[in-house]
């Protein structure tokens, strides 16, 4: 379930991030501690700039810990796994909800864009983020 982002969800999402969190429409994952590990993010930015990724993970710890793991080539594997063995591949696509079975393993960006209109708008960041970042507007157009 995807929760409110509230203005220290914020704050947390920018100390992890290193910056101003663009296109967030609610917190999607959280650690035990309530901390934001996954942001989930709108089709779109508030300018209209496609952002094509779903679901954000902003947590550094976790973070380090997936490139680790993609690096150690692990995604090659558990691919050539579900490639391979036949139960495994109904297991994992009977595991995912109807809408990304269908689309499974194709470029994301055209299905949100059709989607946009079902996704809440991003809540922009308060004025108080203007203390940090002067030139930030909601239609600034820095990378994500």
């Amino acid at each position: 379930m995807i929760t409110e982002c509230t203005e220290a969800d914020f704050a947390v999402l920018e100390d992890q991030l290193g910056r101003i969190p663009r296109g967030v429409v609610g917190i999607a994952a959280r650690s035990t501690a309530g901390e934001p590990l996954v942001v989930a993010t709108a089709p779109r930015l508030e300018d209209g700039t496609p952002f094509p990724t779903t679901f954000y993970l902003t947590h550094p710890a976790y973070v380090a810990e997936c490139s680790r793991l993609e690096a150690s080539g692990i995604m090659a594997e558990w691919t050539a796994e579900i490639r391979d063995d036949e139960e495994l591949a109904a297991a994992y696509a009977a595991a995912l909800p109807p809408a990304p079975r269908a689309a499974c393993h194709r470029p994301q960006a055209p299905r949100r864009a059709a989607g946009a209109r079902h996704m809440p708008r991003p809540r922009p960041p308060s004025a108080r983020w203007a203390r940090w970042a002067p030139s930030y507007s909601p239609t600034t157009t820095s990378s994500p």
